[in-house]
């Protein structure tokens, strides 16, 4: 189980552990909960009371944080960060190397890009490229990276 933070090397040890043969596990909470059909890679990590909606898929590297909820039909690509209390609605896309910072919320149907930052509770409503930061309610664009 590769747990580094940030989501880069994660990716690069994890390939490396593949490399090697070494067999990746999960980590998930008992109190976690994954609706049917979910798709889960490997090397993922839920806390406590984590939620991953009905055919949500979350790519390998991911790590969920306590109570926040990846709702039906998201995709989460590899090595994203969701920290705790965050909230997607369905069919969200959340691309390689992102972090969702505590309470941020995204609304159905919305894709945040590759390689990219939210600020604590903020609400995405608007699709975000790749390499951005975004603050403020609603989200907007602060920093490219």
């Amino acid at each position: 189980l590769v747990t580094t933070p940030d989501p880069h090397q994660r990716f690069k040890e994890i390939n490396q552990a593949r490399e090697n043969g070494l067999t990746l596990i999960n980590a998930i909470h008992p109190t976690a909960l994954i609706m049917e059909d979910a798709i889960i890679g490997e090397n993922v990590i839920m806390h406590a009371r984590a939620l991953v909606g009905y055919r949500a898929e979350v790519f390998l590297g991911t790590i969920i944080d306590t109570g926040a909820q990846v709702d039906h039909h998201n995709v989460i690509k590899e090595c994203v960060t969701i920290d705790p209390g965050v909230v997607t609605g369905g069919n969200v896309t959340i691309g390689r190397f992102t972090t969702v910072h505590t309470g941020t919320v995204i609304i159905n149907r919305k894709r945040f890009g590759e390689n990219s930052i939210s600020g604590a509770g903020m609400v995405i409503i608007d699709d975000m490229p790749d390499n951005v930061t975004v603050v403020d309610v609603p989200g907007r664009i602060i920093k490219h990276r």
